[in-house]
């Protein structure tokens, strides 16, 4: 069934951006390069959802978003606060 489906993609997707923020944060020290990788590296896991996601109405990762969020707000250089 479609819910069923969505509701596991929407655990899936939590559990990953759970996972995601708690390795990135294993990290002490980042480059620009480094921040730029991850920043990638997340656009790539983004493309593989909306590729492989089943139902419509949860193409989108608002979870992703924290990650995202984490990434840039983390790394800033501390010039750039």
């Amino acid at each position: 069934p479609e819910d069923v489906t969505a509701l596991l993609w929407q655990f899936g997707i939590d559990a990953a951006a759970s996972e995601i923020v708690a390795g990135l944060a294993r990290v002490r020290k980042c480059s620009n390069e480094g921040r730029a990788a991850m920043s990638l590296d997340l656009q790539v896991i983004l493309t593989w959802l909306k590729k492989n996601m089943q139902t419509s109405s949860h193409r989108s990762a608002p979870e992703m978003r924290i990650v995202d969020q984490y990434i840039k707000a983390f790394y800033t250089p501390d010039t750039e606060i």
